[in-house]
């Protein structure tokens, strides 16, 4: 088995060590499937998030007064978030500064100077018009780039 390149450069900087599940077996990765499951039941079903400060916000309120409260699956005699205070002082910190998870690729510039990602267009400089760039993208901000240089910069748009 062979894990991507760029995955294995960022667990080491998380210190993490990437295992292997296989196909069919939810035996081996069901804890995170729940968790997921359950974030996505109870947290994301049926709201409405617009932006990342406000689904953020949210979060933080939801964990604080629902997710941490529920009772702990294993020890149903303590809760999720009591747990969880008990165990921190064994969690490693995280990097400071964390590592950079931008998403890199080739953008293909329309003839009218704009660039497509993710159902929104982003605007470059006349000049770059069918031409291919580079799209720099985190959660935040969307960058287009030539070379070194920036040619243009936007707040990232919310998935139409």
């Amino acid at each position: 088995m062979r894990f991507n390149p760029t995955l294995l450069e960022l667990c080491s900087q998380l210190c993490v060590q990437p295992r292997v599940c296989e196909v069919g077996k939810p035996n081996q990765k069901g804890g995170v499937e729940r968790a997921i499951r359950y974030m996505r039941d109870r947290f994301l079903a049926g709201r409405s998030i617009q932006s990342i400060d406000q689904g953020n916000r949210e979060l933080e309120e939801f964990l604080a007064h629902i997710a941490d409260k529920r009772p702990h699956p294993r020890d149903p005699t303590r809760t999720v978030g009591e747990v969880l205070q008990q165990e921190r002082h064994r969690l490693l910190p995280l990097p400071d500064p964390l590592p950079a998870t931008e998403l890199i690729k080739p953008a293909r510039v329309d003839k009218t100077a704009f660039v497509r990602y993710d159902s929104n267009d982003y605007s470059v400089p006349p000049q770059y018009a069918r031409q291919t760039l580079t799209l720099v993208c985190d959660d935040r901000v969307v960058r287009l780039v030539d070379g070194s240089d920036v040619v243009a910069a936007h707040q990232r748009s919310p998935v139409l």
